[in-house]
């Protein structure tokens, strides 16, 4: 799990066996644990794996989390098996956030999937949507415009599709 408190601080707890709670480390953590000293995270956006038990659609159960800072760039942290974090990269985890969805990309909305994420962008793209990981194409690991529209208001993925609306 992951929040983002009041000053703008990312805390995660839960699991930790892909390094995806972003501290560095892969041990599991039952208390918040807060992520460096920046102070301008504005959204945690966890990933969900899922599966028929209940107890997997837990977000303390994913493989990864990403969290946006108030500038819109994407940040990530743990499994990215599928090119999930967008950065041209497949197979590598990371134990610590690193940059994601593109290298100088920034978004206002995003949401994740099983191994793979879609968002909606800010700045000079604004309202256009991109979507990377598994199932895009054949599993892109870079961002890739969907459409040549710049009107989407919202994005939501889940665990093998993803559906999005105009404004």
């Amino acid at each position: 799990s992951d929040l983002v408190d009041a000053d703008g601080h990312l805390w995660t707890w839960g699991f930790n066996d892909a390094g995806q709670l972003g501290d560095g480390t892969t041990e599991d953590k039952s208390i918040p644990t807060q992520i460096g000293g920046d102070s301008d995270w504005s959204e945690p956006i966890s990933s969900r794996q899922y599966d028929w038990t209940p107890q997997w659609w837990s977000p303390t159960s994913s493989f990864y989390n990403c969290a946006l800072k108030i500038s819109g760039s994407l940040w990530c942290a743990g499994d990215n098996w599928s090119g999930n974090f967008g950065n041209g990269t497949k197979w590598n985890a990371s134990q610590t956030f690193i940059r994601s969805g593109g290298d100088s990309a920034t978004y206002q909305r995003v949401s994740v999937g099983d191994g793979f994420m879609c968002g909606i962008r800010s700045g000079a793209d604004s309202g256009t949507l991109w979507c990377w990981g598994a199932g895009v194409g054949r599993g892109s690991a870079v961002p890739v415009q969907v459409g040549e529209d710049g009107s989407w208001a919202s994005v939501e993925v889940g665990e093998d599709h993803a559906c999005a609306l105009k404004s």
